[in-house]
């Protein structure tokens, strides 16, 4: 959904709402106890999260949706564990249950980063490079200016300007700050003995 003052709201919460409803189908999975807490989260990641990450390319995450997401991996966590709410377990005790860590929010950011990299080492005069570092024509409104998709990309890397761009076009560094500005999930490591 593309709306003209660029705000991915509506878009996530639909996103969350398809994947609400894909957890809610697989209820019968997550009754079975002969399936085991791994299994079942990486049944999660690849069921539902596929859902809720597909075209996250393209959203302006603000601090509102930061916390929706992370607040609807939560919830999958309690629906997927069978913990209702009514029993007031604590998040980190939820996720030690689980045997993970908080990995949604990091995985978006890490496909955003990925896509940005990937449209800057498009060969030159690309619309899709240009409309990604924000050089097409018009004027902003009055006010405050509104968070945009770059800044996202800025704030999350640290760099800027220049700097930015040629990380970008450097595969191997911009693997790198992928890497380290997305840490991997607890549960897709293993176990090390």
């Amino acid at each position: 959904m593309i709306h003209n003052d660029a705000r991915s709201v509506t878009e996530v919460k639909a996103k969350l709402a398809m994947v609400m409803n894909v957890m809610t189908k697989l209820t019968k999975l997550w009754k079975n106890k002969s399936i085991s807490t791994k299994t079942k989260l990486r049944l999660v990641k690849a069921l539902a999260w596929t859902v809720a990450t597909y075209g996250c390319e393209s959203w302006t995450l603000r601090k509102e949706e930061e916390k929706r997401i992370q607040a609807f991996e939560n919830k999958c966590l309690r629906k997927m564990l069978r913990i209702p709410w009514t029993k007031l377990l604590t998040t980190d005790k939820v996720y030690s249950t689980a045997g993970t860590t908080p990995e949604l929010l990091t995985h978006l950011k890490r496909g955003k980063l990925a896509y940005f990299g990937h449209a800057l080492r498009i060969p030159e005069n690309s619309i899709e490079a240009a409309v990604t570092v924000g050089l097409t024509d018009g004027s902003r409104e009055r006010g405050r200016p509104r968070l945009s998709w770059l800044d996202n990309i800025t704030y999350w890397t640290g760099l800027n300007g220049t700097r930015l761009l040629a990380a970008a076009r450097n595969r191997n560094y911009w693997q790198d700050i992928i890497r380290n500005c997305s840490q991997p999930s607890q549960s897709d490591v293993g176990d090390v003995t």
